[in-house]
């Protein structure tokens, strides 16, 4: 792919050039997302909208640190509409594209940086 799902330039800002802490978080999210995204597949299956907001407001900040801007929108969306109970029947579609964009950024981070 040459569209870059990632944009590393708040990570380096964070990190003030030190290589080691941009390879931890990088692997963080990595190591941590999945499960984070298997968990969130359970939790909207079960419509559980108190515990999806909690998990997706938990979320965020990885996508922010890993310069996935373009996922941001639907994420705060989904926390949003769990949070207010709103458009609940939106959240299922919301979470698909979220999901599959976070899995093909987890590929990308995995091919560019293992």
């Amino acid at each position: 792919m040459d569209n870059k799902l990632y944009n590393l330039n708040y990570l380096k800002e964070l990190s003030s050039g030190d290589k080691e802490f941009e390879d931890s978080m990088i692997s963080y999210f990595i190591s941590n997302a999945p499960a984070i995204l298997e968990n969130v597949d359970q939790l909207v299956a079960d419509e559980d909208w108190k515990e999806i907001r909690e998990v997706i407001h938990r979320f965020i900040p990885n996508l922010n640190m890993m310069g996935a801007e373009s996922f941001i929108e639907t994420a705060n969306t989904i926390e949003v509409n769990t949070e207010q109970g709103i458009n609940l029947d939106t959240v299922p579609g919301l979470w698909l594209q979220l999901k599959e964009w976070s899995i093909s950024l987890i590929d990308q981070l995995k091919e560019d940086f293992n």
